[in-house]
């Protein structure tokens, strides 16, 4: 009688077994469609779907057009048909498929449930594919992206989750922008250099380029190479302006490092 591996349950002779030439075939066989279908998975594309809705409360995944899984080996595809949805009630239950391999036409799936992918003496570990995955109150696909509660998306048709459908309004998005574009370490640094030109010999004051429209947040300044402390002068960035304590030479010049608000464009 032959016994199985310890993880994915494939057949192998055990001790005294006779003939055991069929079981060692059997079992070489086993662990070539393996490796044929983890290298399929890892080229597979998933598209299609339309919209995803999901609500925690009922543990409802729905989609609103077919999904097709697309291996690129046999020029084929696997459909899981759409309208449809599925009940994901607790914590860790999955939603996956059973998918075919060596496919000679078109193949039609079905959804599937589950807390646990347990791997079957006939159907292994790496032909149950995980489509999407409930964690806590939200929904988590196997491409990276998440649902919360209530909310709907385009998942896999092209768009980006959070700017389409509920998950995300543009109002929330341009809130969190004006939150962002508040914090000082957002950032341009530039120079300007002043060397004979831009002051008057006998003045004291440096009128930089980049002024308050440009929202200067900060800047050093370095007269004929040596940076100037503030004993030496006085920065408003509001006016854009440098004074000094000392009164401008014919022979000095300057570079004053800045820093430049860099504020992201809110959505329009």
């Amino acid at each position: 009688m032959p016994g199985n591996t310890r993880r994915l349950k494939y057949s192998i002779p055990v001790e005294a077994d006779e003939p055991w030439v069929d079981l060692f075939l059997a079992y070489t066989d086993q662990i070539d469609d393996s490796l044929f279908a983890v290298s399929e998975n890892v080229n597979l594309v998933a598209k299609g779907g339309g919209t995803f809705s999901w609500s925690a409360g009922g543990g409802t995944v729905s989609w609103t057009s077919s999904i097709d899984f697309i291996g690129f080996v046999s020029g084929f595809k696997a459909t899981l048909p759409g309208p449809d949805s599925a009940t994901l009630l607790n914590d860790g239950d999955v939603l996956y498929i059973e998918m075919p391999r060596f496919l000679k036409t078109n193949a039609i799936l079905s959804p599937l449930t589950t807390n646990k992918l347990v791997p079957a003496n006939t159907l292994k570990l790496h032909d149950r594919l995980v489509v999407a995955a409930r964690l806590g109150s939200s929904l988590v696909f196997n491409n990276g992206f998440t649902l919360q509660d209530g909310a709907s998306s385009d998942i896999l048709d092209g768009q980006v989750p959070g700017l389409s459908g509920s998950d995300v309004t543009k109002a929330q998005v341009n809130s969190i922008v004006t939150q962002i574009n508040a914090c000082p370490i957002l950032s341009l640094e530039t120079e300007e250099f002043f060397d004979g030109a831009g002051f008057t010999a006998g003045g004291t004051v440096l009128t930089l380029a980049n002024n308050t429209a440009s929202g200067l947040q900060a800047a050093h300044v370095y007269r004929r190479g040596l940076r100037q402390s503030t004993s030496d002068m006085t920065v408003n960035l509001a006016a854009g302006t440098v004074t000094f304590v000392q009164v401008f030479t014919a022979s000095d010049s300057f570079v004053v490092d800045e820093w430049l608000d860099c504020p992201i464009i809110p959505l329009a």
